[in-house]
């Protein structure tokens, strides 16, 4: 056998060797896939149900400063809860774009969507309720989607909710809000993204770095989303700007309300971040409102919506529309007629 027919041979065995090994793989990968589909309700946790979330009412924008939006007309139950989209993609009640009723619009992310909560006991619509009660002439719409940022947000509302003509907009601003917008991934990881046994494993390293690095993680993290030269910080700042110039321009009111982090009330570790959108609302001759107050007094983790994620539940969601209400509505003549 000449040398040349030799190495053909080889090539050809390390080919097939090769092929089978990766067939055995994909096999066993498809196996693996196929399980922890049938076993997902015994392992899933809030990471994977963030996951599903993902997965199931989210869709990449054409956009790249929203990123990320909730598919139209979308539902499924995700923890504990359903969510259940409109034909704009909000989690709220159908509305036309013309409207005879004063509009509030509230712009947020998981906490204004109500992640863990039930519709009715999401914080726009306790509010609704509650100004109904003088003047059921008003509606509150639910814009809030989950991972938004500042940018985000303001870029959907200008895209989509100012279509709506709303009469007042809030930002319901909380601490993440100075993370950086990503790109979206490539069709190749965006399809492994939908895979069970991508959040399977994606929720393993996630646990395993909390507890490598557990100790003061979180507000390290969040610290470090406000230092000066941040680029998520000055990219916040810029949202918090472009949405007072449409306020201005079109002549509606504008609010801010700051939700504080919900792992301690008191001390409060996160002051820089009230300071940061206090200065920035200034600058733009806007109110923003602490509710913090309102929440000192209660033990944060019963205001969870589980022992493992610091979502308000139905009783902060309370808090936070009540704290609205009171520095926004209470006092105003508009909400207490019944015109």
């Amino acid at each position: 056998m000449n040398r040349k027919k030799s190495e053909a041979i080889s090539a050809t065995k390390y080919y097939k060797n090769f092929f089978l090994l990766f067939s055995v793989i994909l096999i066993m990968l498809l196996f693996f896939e196929i399980a922890l589909r049938l076993a997902y309700p015994l392992y899933s946790n809030y990471n994977t149900e963030m996951w599903r979330y993902a997965k199931e009412i989210k869709a990449l924008s054409s956009n790249p400063l929203i990123a990320h939006e909730h598919k139209p007309n979308a539902v499924s139950f995700l923890y504990g809860t359903e969510i259940k989209t409109n034909s704009i993609g909000w989690r709220d009640y159908g509305y036309d774009v013309t409207t005879d009723k004063y509009r509030i619009m509230i712009l947020g992310d998981s906490i204004t969507l109500g992640w863990g909560v039930d519709f009715n006991y999401t914080f726009p619509k306790i509010l609704e309720r509650l100004l109904r009660e003088n003047n059921p002439n008003i509606e509150v719409i639910n814009t809030g989607v989950g991972n938004y940022n500042s940018e985000m947000e303001v870029n959907s509302f200008l895209e989509k909710g100012s279509r709506y003509n709303p009469d007042m907009v809030v930002l319901a601003y909380y601490i993440n809000y100075a993370e950086i917008t990503h790109k979206n991934p490539n069709a190749i990881v965006y399809l492994l993204q939908k895979s069970y046994t991508y959040s399977f494993f994606s929720d393993k390293v996630i646990n395993l770095k909390i507890n490598l690095f557990k100790q003061n993680q979180f507000k390290n993290f969040y610290s470090a989303l406000y230092e000066k030269d941040f680029e998520g910080r000055i990219h916040a700042k810029k949202a918090i700007d472009l949405l007072a110039e449409y306020a201005k321009k079109n002549n509606i009111p504008l609010y801010i309300v700051i939700i504080p982090e919900m792992h301690s009330f008191d001390p409060y570790p996160f002051q820089e971040v009230t300071d940061f959108v206090m200065q920035a609302a200034s600058k733009n001759n806007i109110a923003a409102i602490d509710l913090l107050p309102y929440f000192k007094g209660n033990e944060p983790r019963t205001l969870w919506v589980s022992p493992e994620d610091a979502h308000p539940n139905a009783f902060g969601q309370i808090i936070i529309a009540k704290g609205i209400y009171q520095n926004i509505f209470k006092e105003n003549p508009i909400f207490a007629s019944n015109t």
